[in-house]
């Protein structure tokens, strides 16, 4: 017999969706593109605004890149952990669940001449169907 067990807490799939939808609003900001090389470089030289040099935006665009996969394995580790802990309490579950009901076993089987192939099982049983040797065809 099967017992309806309730689930606690949230379905695996939902958990999983909801941690790749947290990756993706992470990542966002990552792969947008750069606006700097997007936006027209319409900067006048009498501009009091100073553009910072390239190896300055570029360094910065790294250490974006960086913080953001730092933040992508540590949500991603955080979801494998509590994928973890949550086979991990299904495993305990089952192991801890009641076996079905064995059928006696004979436990000195292993003390029994073997049989060979053409013997019957039981020596006085039932032979099996089919004429039996040494009879006359009954469509004769």
């Amino acid at each position: 017999m099967v017992e309806a067990r309730e689930r606690r807490g949230l379905p695996l799939s939902r958990l999983l969706l909801t941690g790749g939808l947290w990756v993706v609003l992470a990542a966002s900001p990552l792969l947008a593109a750069d606006e700097d090389a997007q936006a027209p470089e319409v900067a006048a030289e009498d501009s009091p605004v100073q553009v910072p040099p390239a190896e300055s935006r570029e360094n910065k665009r790294l250490l974006t890149l960086a913080f953001g996969m730092l933040a992508a394995i540590l949500i991603f580790g955080a979801l494998f952990l509590a994928l973890v802990v949550l086979w991990g309490n299904r495993a305990r579950r089952l192991a801890r669940s009641e076996l079905p009901p064995v059928s006696k076993q004979d436990e000195l089987w292993f003390l029994k001449p073997k049989k060979s192939a053409g013997e019957p099982d039981e020596p006085g049983g039932p032979l099996p169907p089919g004429p039996a040797p040494g009879s006359s065809d009954p469509t004769e």
